[in-house]
Formats: structure tokens, C-alpha cells, sequence
């Protein structure tokens, strides 16, 4: 703040230096102000200040008040300042400049003073920036019911016709918004718009209005309108960032704080960034520089209390929370963006609570029944939940979250309930009857297997949410329809899926596995009390995908040497960011994998029982120092060092060369999926025989160049060159023996051998890629008709089993599984496939019922093969097969009668 005060009195200096030699210019450029107001829309802000202090006399207030602007937008606050109140000791009185000041001074903490100028102002003569400036001041203190009478008189005036210049409208909009007439608020600013379509203040308004309603599509065409005129406009830069995710938020937050330093609204979101990478101290150190301009920034002492609050710091919260309650009284939204805070941490049950206190605080405040309600859906308690998200769209049917939201729960309202002993799941009736006979059992068998695992059991039951549409279930998770390539999320409680309809690409997933992967999430959400840090929950969920079936996992031996190559190795305390910041789905899918190597890492080096300690630490907030040190008793440091040594050694016994031009192949999390090696840079008219010769000459080169060799296998293959194909694709089948990516070396080479004839090198490499390649829907399903014809009905029912678990839809699968079943007396298992099959058969429903009879008939079950028959002659009375079966399925006595 002395450094504050020092430079307002040295631009006070400056400029009454320079009024003099102003005033002599101002003639002599009577279009100044038109070209320095675009230099400023264009972000040629130099220029722009240059210009609007040789503003002709005429312009005077209007020139002060763009360089003021100017100067805020580059942070300079105290050169803001000094100019208006250089004016005001010329013109005592001028509106305009006072409600400038009066802005200035609030966001540099001195709130009272602002409210202490604007007051005889306002009452004197008002404009609708004065009388929005003074009303928010006014709401920032706790005086809401004097805010919203200022707030009204500034629609008046626009009802009684007296408002007709475009930042007029645009302040008229933002007094409807305060009042919570969003309605009239958007169409004001579109009525601004059409007055000034350069207005891009009114341009970023009306993108704030949309993104606080979670409308970020509508809003960042706002912003974008904004920046591709003005790409140095802080305010859209920082309300773009905050529609996006990950690195491009940073981008751009960043880029907005090399305009200026010290610009509020970009500190705080990377507060929020930091906060939700863990990075509790980067955070503090934006807050930091927040408070250093604005002392009172009720953001900043906001997001130090959510700060206090993660970390169970009851002192500081509670100091921080009386402070709040003092300087701004009745402030729900304290509470409020505290659970969010809260909820988007996993804490649930802080987030419910604070969401609760908000609304105590103000019953009215429609953003805290949201939510309230979202979180109470993360709980499982969906009735409760429904109830505050009903509440908060009579408020503010505006809100597209709570509107999604709502949506969803129409939806859900036709889902089937199933449950089992430690699960309520909820299935679309087009589900139900293909996914519960599987899923049910999966299930148990996870509960079972990892509750004794890790010796611990979750409080249940477990809620389980499968969605056949993809923005259902992303709606459902996250409130908004674009959650990303994810298909599976768990919040500790519940988990929420996307059906194997809902997959895209289809067949890409094995679905069972996801499955698996969240319920691991329970376990260790719950064992942490919902504070495992996100990289340690998802590399322990890939793990234990690696121990749930021999077929499932993560095989990215090729990635890891990139990685390693690369220097992508992430340190383990920012490794969170490899989710939050992934520039790229290779990253994101590499922050899965190494989180996974972490954990295996752990268990190998250290033990399993290491790993269990090292979740329950995460159960009080520490220092992720501590709980290494802890756990470990070494210094992260060394941790780290010997994780690099392991990871190492692990690279040299991969032994595979990578070509520094070869493009990264991508995988998407969850799917293990692979796309070709990429061709290194050539020229876009290269030919395939071009890109051949460069693959010789870099196995020429290096030998052992995987994606060398599968290349020009490829090309080879393409070009009927089958047999130079087939010894490349072997080599690179050899290199990375357990490369599980699409396409794959072991299918283009089973490929190959079918069009050969030589069904036993086809069926060896199948075999082989399907010990590797959890989602290998057609190996799986030719190996099963191979072994059927080979009479081998174990392998062919194995092989079956694992077709479904990628794809449970194809009626042919189940036909051949239920058959198979029925021929090795396996009833149960045949019953199973012929029920799924009543429900998928669109053909010949008549002969799955018949089927299905017959299986129940020789499981000595009559009275299920009774029902069965007779369902297919109510179909078809005539059919024999049915009739016989029901004859066989009634009593004797019944049939002497």
C-alpha cells in the first residue's frame, strides 16, 4: 500500500506538470477522442492514453475518463487516480469523474471513501454508472436493501425513457442483473449492442451474465467478439479463461497479467486454479498480491478462508469468517463460493454444510440452493437434492446448471432400481436386462475383493448411476454437458457411469473394467475422508485394474520411454496438474500412467502396507513433505530420486528405440486406446513409397525403432507386400510384446495370416492380443467361434464372456454363449444369455423364449419354463418346439385330465 501511495503522489506530480502543456495541444486534435476510444477497443492502449489527454476542451471529462480507464486496464491505479482528482479540483462535482474515483477507490480498498463521494453525488444527480457504483459499494457493506432501491431507481430512469446511450443501457443491464431480473438483463445488453456494437464493455458484461449462469458456450462467443478486436482486454481475456479448463485457462489468465500485474479478477482465478491443483501455496501468494492492492478484497479474504477451511485451520477460518461478517454483513456468498470450493475438492459433506449456512444467511440466494442440491446428488440424497435444485430454478430459471441438472433427474425418474447386498443401482430400462446380469455380480466381486484387500469397508450402500447418453451422465457429474473424455466418475459414494451405449468411439472401452476402476475410488475416497489427493485415487484405481483381470490395465511402455525422453516425467508434488493442466489426451493419459507407476512403484519398492499408510495420512491436511516423510521416512526428495532410478531401469528393459521427429501416439483415459504410430514430418505430399524409404533409413539407423517397423509394416501391408510386411510387423510385434494400442502389430499380422489360409499363426497372434488388449472386441469373438469349432467350449465361453464386456449388445454373443452353456450343462450360465436374449431379440422373439424355456426346463425349473413357453406361444400358438416344452414343464396329473 506505501508503494501505492507513492506513486499516486508522484503521478499526481506528473500530471500537474503536464495539464498545461495539454491544454495547448487539445485544439490542435479535434479527432483525438474518437481515435483514442478505438485505439483503446483495439487494445493499443499507448496510443489510446496518448490521445485521450489531447482531448479538445469540448471533450475534456470524457478524455479524463478514457485515460483513467486506460490506466486501470494496465494496472496503473495510481495514475487513475491522480487524474480524476487532479479534475475534480478543477471541476468540483463532475458525475462522471466522481464515479470513476469512486470505482478506482474500490478496488483499491478504500470502500468508505468511495461510498463517502458518491453519496452527495448521487443525490444530487444520478447517472446509472453512479448509481450501480454506489449500489454495489453499498451491497459490498451489508446495506442490500439501500443497494437494491439504487439498483431500481437505475431501471427507472430507463422506464421513464431518460436512458438512450449505449454504456447507459449496458449499466441498466447490470442493475436488473443485481436485482436478479436476468431476463431484462440480457436483453438490455443486447440492447446496448445494437446502440454500440463496439461496446465491448457491454460485450464483456453480457459474457459475465452467461458464464455466471453457466452458459460458458453463449458467453465465449462474448468474449471471443471481444478479444478478436482487442486481444489485450483484460476482463475478456480473464472471463474466457474461466469457461476453460487446464493449460488454455492458464494461458490466457497469464497473458491478462502481463497487461496488468496487479488485475484482481485474473489473480483470483488462479487462486482457484491453484487451489484445485493443491498447490495451497501458490495460491496464498495470489491472494497475497490481491491484498496488496486491495486490502478489502472480499474475493481474496474469501478464498483465504476456503483456504483455512481445507486445511482445518479453525483459527484463521474463524478469524476470517468474523471479519467477513463485520466488514461486509449478511454475505451469503462467502459461504457459498466456500462450498464450491469445498465440493469441487471431493468434500461433500463441508460443501453441504457451508451451502447451508449460506442460505441461513440469505434464503434467497439462488446460487447456494444449487449448490446445495449438486452436492447433496455427489451424497446420493437425490430427493433432498431435487428439492433445493427446485427451489433455485423458481429463483433463477436462468441458471443452466440448475436447469441441466433437473433435466437429468427427469431422466432418471424412468430408470429401473436394482440392488444387491451393497448397492442401489440405477439402469435406462434399454439396459437393464443386457448389463444386470453382469454387472450385479461384478459388483459384489469387487466389494469383496478390495474391502479385504485394504482392509477396509465403505459406508454403503453404494449409489450407481449408468447413463446410455453421455451428456446425461456428464450433466449428472459435473452439472454441464462437456465433461471431456471422461466415461466413469466416482464421488465416494456414488458413482456415476456412461453405459456401454453411451462410448464413443463404440467398442473402444471395456466397460467391466471401468467399473472396477471406480469402485477402487470408494475405497479410497472413503479411506481418506474424501482428501486423497487426485493423482494417488487414480493411480491406485489403475492398479488395481491391473489386478482385477490379467486382460485389463494400462500398457504404455511405449509412452513411458517418450515421457522419459521428453523430460514428462511430472514431480509427485505437481503431478495433480498432469490431470488439471494435460495440454494434449497423450498428457492426460500419461498422468494416469504415471500416477499408476507411482503406486506400483510403492507397492515394489516399499510395500503394500506403505500404500494403505499412505492413504489414511492424506485423512488431516499436511504438507505432502509430511506425509511422504511419514510414511516413508525419507524426504520426498529422496523418494523422487528413487523413483527416477526405478523408472530408469524400467526403461532400459524396454529396450526400444525412439525416434525424436516421431510424433506422440494418443490415448484417451480409460480406454487404453492407441492410435497408429504417427509418420514423422514430411512433406504433405509425400507418397507412401517416400514415408517407406525414411523407415528404412531410420531402421538403418536404430534397429530397434518400434514405431520404424510398424510403419513401414503398414505401408507394406497396404501395398499387398505381405511378406516384408510380416517381417517388420514381427519386429515390432517383438519389440513391445504387450503394446496394446489400435492398431496393433498382432492384428494387422493375425490379419495377414487369415488372408493367408494359416488359420494357427492367426489364431496364435490372437490369442496373444487378447492377453493384452482389454477392449479387442472382434479377437475375441473369432478365437470363440475357433474354439467352437474345435469343440473347445471352455475357451470359447471364456472368450465370449470377454466379447461382452466390451460390447453387450450383439445378440449373436449371447446366442453362442447361451448355447455353449447349454450343451456343457452349464444351466445357470445359459439361462443368463437366453433371458438377455428375450430382451435384445428383435428377430425371432419366438424362438428366445423357446430357448430360454428349454434351459429352465433342464434346470428342473418348471414354473420359469412354463412362463417362458408360454410367452412364445402368445406369439406364436402354433410353434412346436414351445408347445412341447410347455407340455413337458406341467404336472402329470394336469396332463391326464
Amino acid at each position: 500500500m506505501r508503494r501505492f501511495i507513492f506513486q499516486f503522489f508522484l503521478y499526481i506530480a506528473l500530471i500537474v506538470a503536464a495539464l498545461p502543456l495539454l491544454s495547448k495541444t487539445a485544439t490542435a486534435n479535434p479527432a483525438a477522442l474518437t481515435r483514442a476510444t478505438e485505439y483503446f477497443r483495439t487494445g493499443r492502449y499507448p496510443e489510446a492514453l496518448s490521445l485521450f489527454q489531447q482531448s479538445e476542451v469540448t471533450d475534456r471529462i470524457s478524455g479524463v475518463i478514457g485515460a483513467s480507464r486506460t490506466w486501470v486496464m494496465t494496472g496503473q491505479y495510481a495514475a487513475a487516480e491522480a487524474i480524476c482528482r487532479q479534475t475534480l479540483r478543477e471541476r468540483d462535482g463532475e458525475l462522471r469523474i466522481i464515479s470513476q474515483l469512486a470505482e478506482i477507490l474500490a478496488m483499491t480498498g478504500r470502500s468508505d471513501e468511495a461510498i463517502s463521494i458518491l453519496e452527495p453525488a448521487v443525490n444530487a444527480a444520478a447517472s446509472p454508472r453512479s448509481l450501480i457504483q454506489y449500489g454495489k459499494l453499498l451491497q459490498l457493506r451489508g446495506r442490500r436493501d439501500e443497494a437494491r432501491a439504487l439498483f431500481q431507481r437505475a431501471v427507472s430512469l430507463y422506464d421513464t425513457g431518460q436512458v438512450i446511450e449505449s454504456e447507459d443501457l449496458a449499466m441498466v443491464g447490470v442493475a436488473n442483473w443485481a436485482l436478479e431480473r436476468f431476463h431484462d438483463a440480457n436483453r438490455l445488453f443486447r440492447e446496448a449492442l445494437r446502440t454500440d456494437p463496439e461496446n465491448i464493455e457491454a460485450e464483456v458484461l453480457w459474457g459475465d451474465l452467461f458464464r455466471e449462469k453457466y452458459n460458458n458456450a453463449e458467453a465465449r462467443k462474448s468474449y471471443t467478439a471481444v478479444l478478436e478486436r482487442n486481444s489485450k482486454h483484460v476482463p475478456a481475456l480473464v472471463g474466457m479463461a474461466r469457461t476453460l479448463h487446464g493449460s488454455a485457462a492458464q494461458k490466457l489468465l497469464e497473458d491478462a497479467l502481463k497487461i496488468n500485474a496487479s488485475a484482481e479478477s485474473a489473480l483470483e482465478a488462479l487462486t482457484e486454479v491453484a487451489i484445485e491443483d493443491g498447490r495451497l501455496d501458490w495460491a496464498k501468494a495470489y491472494l497475497a498480491s490481491m491484498l496488496e492492492v486491495n486490502p478489502e478484497s472480499v474475493n481474496a479474504r474469501t478464498l483465504l478462508a476456503a483456504i483455512a477451511y481445507l486445511e482445518e485451520d479453525v483459527g484463521q477460518y474463524t478469524a476470517l469468517q468474523q471479519a467477513m461478517a463485520q466488514f461486509s454483513p449478511g454475505n451469503a456468498r462467502f459461504y457459498d463460493r466456500i462450498a464450491q470450493i469445498c465440493g469441487r475438492k471431493y468434500r461433500f459433506d463441508d460443501a453441504v454444510a457451508m451451502a447451508r449456512l449460506a442460505l441461513k444467511t440469505d434464503p434467497q440466494h439462488g446460487n447456494a440452493a444449487t449448490t446445495l442440491g449438486m452436492n447433496l446428488l455427489r451424497l446420493g440424497r437425490e430427493e433432498e437434492g431435487r428439492t433445493h435444485l427446485e427451489q433455485a430454478f423458481e429463483n433463477d430459471p436462468f441458471n443452466f446448471w440448475t436447469m441441466n441438472m433437473l433435466r437429468v433427474l427427469d431422466a432418471l425418474a424412468v430408470f429401473e432400481t436394482r440392488r444387491t447386498e451393497h448397492f442401489i443401482v440405477r439402469l435406462h430400462p434399454s439396459d437393464a436386462d443386457m448389463l444386470w446380469p453382469y454387472l450385479a455380480p461384478l459388483l459384489e466381486e469387487s466389494w469383496v475383493t478390495l474391502t479385504q484387500k485394504y482392509e477396509f469397508e465403505p459406508q454403503g450402500p453404494i449409489l450407481v448411476e449408468v447413463f446410455p447418453d453421455h451428456e446425461d451422465f456428464a450433466v449428472r457429474t459435473s452439472g454441464l454437458p462437456d465433461i471431456g473424455p471422461l466415461v466413469g466418475v466416482c464421488f465416494g459414494q456414488v458413482i456415476t457411469l456412461d453405459s456401454p451405449r453411451a462410448i464413443k468411439p463404440p467398442r473402444s472401452v471395456n466397460w467391466q473394467e471401468i467399473v472396477w476402476h471406480e469402485f477402487a475410488h470408494v475405497i479410497t475416497l472413503q479411506m481418506s475422508r474424501n482428501r486423497l489427493a487426485r493423482w494417488l485415487s487414480e493411480g491406485i484405481s489403475v492398479y488395481e485394474e491391473n489386478n482385477g483381470r490379467t486382460e485389463w490395465g494400462r500398457r504404455q511402455d511405449l509412452e513411458l520411454v517418450k515421457a522419459v525422453q521428453g523430460s514428462r516425467v511430472l514431480p509427485i508434488k505437481t503431478l495433480n496438474e498432469g490431470f488439471s493442466k494435460a495440454t494434449s489426451t497423450e498428457d492426460l493419459s500419461f498422468a494416469y500412467y504415471q500416477s499408476y507407476l507411482v503406486v506400483e512403484y510403492i507397492v515394489d519398492r516399499y510395500g503394500f502396507q506403505s500404500l494403505k499408510d499412505l492413504i489414511y495420512q492424506y485423512q488431516t491436511p499436511k504438507a505432502v513433505e509430511d506425509i511422504f516423510l511419514g510414511v516413508f521416512h525419507v524426504p520426498l526428495a529422496s523418494f523422487e530420486k528413487g523413483f527416477s532410478t526405478w523408472l530408469a531401469d524400467r526403461v532400459r528393459r524396454i529396450d526400444v528405440y525412439v525416434h525424436q521427429a516421431a510424433a506422440a501416439a494418443q490415448r484417451s483415459p480409460h480406454t487404453g486406446q492407441t492410435a497408429a504410430p504417427a509418420v514423422p514430418s514430411l512433406a504433405e505430399s509425400s507418397t507412401p513409397e517416400a514415408v517407406a524409404e525414411a523407415m528404412r533409413q531410420r531402421i538403418a539407423v536404430q534397429p530397434r525403432d518400434f514405431e520404424a517397423h510398424f510403419q513401414l509394416g503398414l505401408i507394406l501391408a497396404r501395398n499387398a507386400d505381405d511378406d516384408d510386411a510380416i517381417t517388420h510387423l514381427k519386429i515390432a510385434r517383438d519389440l513391445l510384446p504387450e503394446y496394446a494400442g489400435v492398431p496393433n502389430p498382432r492384428q494387422v499380422l493375425a490379419d495377414l495370416y487369415q488372408a493367408r489360409g494359416d488359420e494357427a499363426a492367426m489364431l496364435q497372434e490372437l490369442e496373444a492380443l487378447a492377453r493384452y488388449q482389454q477392449h479387442a472386441f472382434d479377437a475375441y469373438f473369432g478365437l470363440a467361434r475357433a474354439h467352437l469349432d474345435r469343440n473347445n467350449d471352455t475357451r470359447a465361453i471364456y472368450f465370449l464372456e470377454r466379447a461382452i464386456a466390451v460390447d453387450p449388445y450383439q445378440p449373436e454373443v449371447h446366442r453362442l454363449l447361451a448355447r455353449t452353456a447349454y450343451k456343457t450343462a452349464d444351466y445357470e450360465r445359459a439361462i443368463r444369455g437366453y433371458k438377455i436374449l428375450t430382451a435384445l431379440e428383435i428377430t425371432d422373439p419366438v424362438r428366445a423364449y423357446t430357448d430360454l424355456a428349454q434351459a429352465y426346463l433342464a434346470s428342473r425349473n418348471k414354473k420359469e419354463a412354463k412362463s417362458a413357453a408360454l410367452l412364445a406361444l402368445e406369439i406364436a400358438p402354433t410353434f412346436e418346439r414351445a408347445q412341447n416344452v410347455l407340455l413337458d414343464s406341467l404336472p402329470p396329473e394336469y396332463i391326464q385330465r
